[in-house]
């Protein structure tokens, strides 16, 4: 009685309680508690200024570019969604992509990345720069859209965006939730040309039976990974040997996330992985300065 006089305001702060045990696996309690409401409400302000956000250009890229390991030389970049809310301010995509999961909006977002990706890419060949593979993050839903192959495929066509310069990421928990599936899919992207990789892997439960079923050409290595490497743990160092000796046994590169220090990059190069992005090659940058950190390399390697 102490949370609400009214029996509508008990309703809404029950249902408060009953989300979070949703969210925090089920098969428990919790009584109401007020910050509850605020994260309730939170959600509530994001998932209305979302469609706002997209329709008034508030959503936009930064690029991280991927790099070979010996010569650094960029041949790849990962388009990361941004937003700037004008009620809001800046929100996280750790944010309000659950947000726009749990209210349905998530198919909007997907179609504003796909468009505006494949923008980026078409204007990237009209300027006559490097070919590099662009690598775009769509949600667990648009995956298993039967409708994703005819999206993709009008996109390149209406585009004239080669197929091989596109690399879609899955993570390893929507590649294995429903592996055949995902098998299914992942074979008609490749039939399309697409590059396809496996995102965050080993910090879900892998399948090697199934992994090896699947036609991909890269593993990324978790951040977390590479962050354990510098405490100088052989054991650390050896399952990041396993994961590089693995993607190279299956025909697939190896790309690290998150290397911040010259360390990290010197262990990863011993330990034979492909490529590399994080903050000690470059930080996410816009597309801009993108177009002339890839003009300066091109201009260092060709001296």
């Amino acid at each position: 009685p102490q949370d609400d006089s009214e029996v509508d305001g008990l309703i809404i702060k029950a249902e408060s309680a009953m989300q979070q045990v949703k969210e925090s696996g089920k098969n428990h309690f919790l009584f109401y508690e007020r910050t509850m409401s605020d994260k309730t409400h939170r959600q509530l302000a994001i998932k209305n200024a979302i469609l706002f956000g997209l329709q008034q250009g508030e959503f936009y890229f930064v690029l991280q570019p991927q790099a070979t390991i010996h010569d650094k030389k960029i041949v790849g970049v990962e388009l990361l969604l941004r937003w700037q809310s004008a009620s809001l301010g800046r929100v996280s995509p750790a944010e309000f992509i659950p947000v726009a999961e749990r209210f349905g909006l998530i198919k909007e977002i997907d179609h504003w990345v796909m468009e505006n990706a494949f923008k980026i890419v078409k204007q990237w060949r009209l300027d006559k720069m490097p070919d590099l593979t662009f690598a775009i993050n769509l949600s667990a839903a648009l995956y298993e859209d039967k409708e994703l192959i005819n999206i993709l495929s009008n996109h390149l066509e209406r585009y004239a965006v080669p197929s091989n310069m596109i690399e879609l990421e899955l993570t390893e928990g929507m590649a294995l939730y429903n592996p055949d599936a995902a098998l299914k899919t992942i074979d008609a992207l490749k039939e399309l040309g697409c590059c396809l990789a496996l995102d965050d892997f080993g910090t879900g439960y892998s399948s090697m039976s199934y992994l090896q079923k699947f036609n991909l050409d890269k593993i990324k290595i978790d951040k977390s990974f590479v962050d354990n490497l510098q405490g100088g743990s052989k054991r650390q160092q050896a399952i990041v040997k396993s994961i590089i000796d693995m993607a190279n046994t299956l025909g697939m590169r190896s790309i690290a996330e998150g290397v911040e220090t010259q360390l990290q990059w010197q262990l990863l190069a011993q330990l034979g992985c492909d490529e590399v992005q994080g903050y000690f090659f470059s930080k996410p940058v816009s597309v801009t300065e993108f177009y002339n950190l890839v003009s300066q390399s091109q201009m260092n390697n060709e001296k």
